[in-house]
C-alpha cells in the first residue's frame, strides 16, 4: 500500500512534516500549479520488506537495531527477491503469502548468521482468526504485543497490505507501519493471515 493511498484513506499527513509540505506545496504552485513530485515508496507495493523489518525492530525493543543491520537487510530482502521471487511483480503488486514466508526466513537467517540475533516464527493461518460482532482479530494476539514478539498482519483496509501489530485502542487497530497508518477501523479492517515473530536470542 503506498503512502498515498493511505493518506486518502484515512486522511492523514504524509511522513513528512506539516512545516516541510506546506514550503513545498507553495514553491511547487508557483512554478507547476497542482503539480506534487512523487516521493519514495508511493508507486511500490513493498509493504511486505518493510513489514518484516519493522517487526523484527519491534520484536527486539529495547534494544535498538542498528541502522547500519537495518540496511544490510534490506539490501538481503532485496536481492533474495531478484534471485529468487518475481521482484518486479512484488515491486507493482505486492507480496503474497508464501512470498513473504520465503523473504522472512530469509531473513532471520541472515540476521542469525551475521549478527547472532535469533527469532524464531509461527504461520497464523486464516482459519484460526477470531470473529466478534465488534473485534476482528487473530486470536493468539493479545491486547498489547508482548516484548520479545511481534506480529505480522495480511490485512485489507481498502486494499490489501502488510502491516505490524502495535495494539487496540478502543475499536481501532493500532499499527507499527510503513506507510503511515497509526490507526484503523477494526470493523473495516479483514485478515488474510499473519505471522508471529519471538525472540529467542540476542
Amino acid at each position: 500500500m503506498s503512502i498515498e493511498t493511505v493518506k486518502m484513506a484515512t486522511g492523514q499527513p504524509s511522513t513528512l512534516s506539516e512545516q516541510a509540505q506546506t514550503t513545498q506545496r507553495s514553491a511547487t504552485d508557483a512554478l507547476r500549479p497542482g503539480l506534487r513530485p512523487y516521493r519514495q515508496g508511493q508507486l511500490d507495493a513493498l509493504c511486505g520488506l518493510y513489514a518484516i523489518i519493522n517487526a523484527v525492530r519491534w520484536a527486539t525493543w529495547p534494544r535498538v537495531i542498528e541502522e547500519e543491520i537495518v540496511e544490510a537487510l534490506f539490501a538481503r530482502l532485496s536481492s533474495y527477491a531478484v534471485m529468487e521471487l518475481p521482484l518486479p511483480k512484488i515491486c507493482s503488486s505486492g507480496t503474497t503469502i508464501p512470498q513473504l514466508r520465503k523473504l522472512l526466513l530469509n531473513a532471520l537467517m541472515f540476521i542469525e548468521e551475521e549478527y547472532q540475533l535469533t527469532l524464531v516464527i509461527e504461520a497464523i493461518p486464516a482459519k484460526s482468526f477470531a470473529i466478534t460482532p465488534d473485534i476482528l482479530m487473530p486470536h493468539k494476539i493479545t491486547p498489547t504485543a508482548q516484548l520479545g514478539e511481534a506480529f505480522i498482519l495480511n490485512l485489507t483496509y481498502t486494499i490489501g497490505h502488510w502491516s505490524v501489530f502495535e495494539g487496540l485502542s478502543g475499536n481501532r487497530l493500532k499499527l507499527f507501519d510503513s506507510a503511515g497508518m497509526r490507526t484503523i477501523p477494526l470493523h473495516r479492517v479483514a485478515f488474510s493471515s499473519a505471522f508471529k515473530l519471538r525472540l529467542v536470542k540476542w
